[in-house]
This record gives C-alpha cells, structure tokens and sequence, in this order.
C-alpha cells in the first residue's frame, strides 16, 4: 500500500493519506454535485470516520455525509476463511433529490513492478482497452494480447507522468507483481451501465491510474459498480475482494508469470 508521508495539509487541500478509498463515479459529475471537480469531498476522503467493531468482529468505518451528494459510505472489513481481505462499501442516501452514482473503489499502492490488466477480446475499443489519460511521452504498455494488457509505472523527475486506462471487461480484477508476488483486486460483475463511457462504446468496470509525480509516486487500482439511482433511504453496497498470490517466477515478463496472472485473473 502506498501511504503519504506528508504530515500537515492546508486547509483546503486534498488529505490524500493514502490507502484504500471510496468516491462516487463519473467525476465530470463532480462540479454539478458537489460544486468541485477536485479534490474529492473530504466527508469521504480527508476527514476521520467514526470506526467500531462489530459483534462479528469486523471492523466498521462510516462516513460524514457529503453536502453535495447527500449520502455517506460506510465500509466494512473483514479476513476471510481463504485468507481473502474483503471490503463492502455501502452508500446510504440520507437525504435530497435522487442521484445516479455509481460506487468507486480506489486502491494506491506503492508502484509494482508490472500491473495487469484483463482485456475483453469483443471490445469495441481499439486495442481493447481505452486511454482515459493517454501518457504523454513514451508508452507504459510492455506487452498486450486480446486478453491481456501488461503496464509499467512510469515516474517523472520534473513534471508528472501520468496516464489512465479502463477496460471494458466482464471480468471484474485487475493484478500488479512486487518482488514475486501478485495482488488481485476482484469484484462480482453485476449488469447495468458503467461510468466513463467513451463515444460509441461501453463504460468500465476497471480502470488503472498511474501518478508519476517525483514527489508522491504511486499507482491506483480501480474498480467500479454499475450506475445505481439512489433514492432518499437507499442503500447499494459493492464488495471488492483483494488476494496475494505466490508466483513462481519474479521475471513480470515471462511468459509463464503471464499465464499465470491471466489465470488468476479469470477465476482459474
């Protein structure tokens, strides 16, 4: 996991601390909810939670409720008996006209040596995948199939490197390497609509953010819920699951470490 080592914050600047997270998506919705396309409204990132374990011994954390959305998240933790860290986000509309949102898990890591990506091979996007926030100077991309898409974090010395890919794929898991080992990020695919729609194709369930500034270099991990309209005393909730896996092989490149990722990927 990737967590700041910055200390104090200005007064209206993002508390980006780190970790795990919860927003609402699309963000171009942002400035007509919220009045602010950046940063995220601290009510669900940047100020405490009010955190409890609960009789099944998982731990707790809720929300205040945002202004503009009129809803708080709250997110549960637990170990599961496979060893899996599963985290439910609930959203609960307190409150105000309804909303169609849809829940947004983002995960910032330290940058891995390679990140994975699953690629639907009907997509209708160009190479199967689709530049959210194309890289502006050499492309992060190291290998791609039909069905598989390998990225490199990239770091900037004196400007960011960033870039920004989503995939429009029923698998809902997205895999990045450190020394060996692989993380996964899983959730259940669910129908309906998908945020970040590029024109003439389908929205995305999994996106991967690289930030390569100097300063706070890390990648994001994303997975999305499809659009949910939430009415005054809904409550939606979208569970992501994370794994570590073993490889047998350090080397992101071999054809066998592929395999292997692509496998996992898909449930096999």
């Amino acid at each position: 996991m990737w967590n700041s080592s910055q200390k104090s914050y200005g007064k209206n600047e993002w508390k980006n601390w780190g970790g795990d997270k919860t927003w609402s998506a699309p963000q171009l919705w942002w400035p007509a909810i919220a009045q602010r396309n950046w940063p995220p409204d601290p009510a669900w990132d940047g100020n405490s939670h009010r955190a409890k374990i609960l009789p099944n011994n998982h731990l707790q954390m809720t929300s205040e409720v945002a202004k503009g959305f009129s809803a708080r998240v709250v997110r549960e933790f637990w170990f599961e008996q496979n060893g899996d860290f599963a985290i439910a986000q609930t959203v609960e509309k307190v409150k105000g006209e309804p909303l169609l949102l849809s829940i947004w898990n983002v995960t910032q890591i330290e940058p891995p040596d390679a990140m994975f990506v699953p690629l639907n091979f009907q997509s209708v996007y160009k190479n199967n995948f689709h530049w959210l926030v194309p890289p502006k100077n050499e492309s992060p991309i190291v290998q791609i199939t039909p069905t598989l898409l390998q990225l490199r974090p990239s770091v900037g010395v004196s400007a960011k490197k960033i870039y920004k890919v989503g995939a429009d794929i029923p698998v809902v898991a997205v895999a990045t390497v450190k020394d060996g080992v692989a993380m996964m990020e899983k959730a259940t695919c669910q129908d309906g609509e998908y945020p970040d729609v590029a024109v003439g194709g389908a929205g995305f369930p999994v996106e991967v953010y690289n930030n390569g500034d100097a300063k706070e270099n890390y990648a994001e991990l994303e997975l999305l819920s499809p659009l949910h309209l939430f009415k005054q005393g809904d409550r939606y909730q979208y569970t992501v699951r994370w794994s570590l896996h073993q490889l047998l092989s350090s080397d992101v490149n071999a054809m066998a470490t592929r395999d292997a990722i692509e496998k996992l990927l898909k449930g096999k």
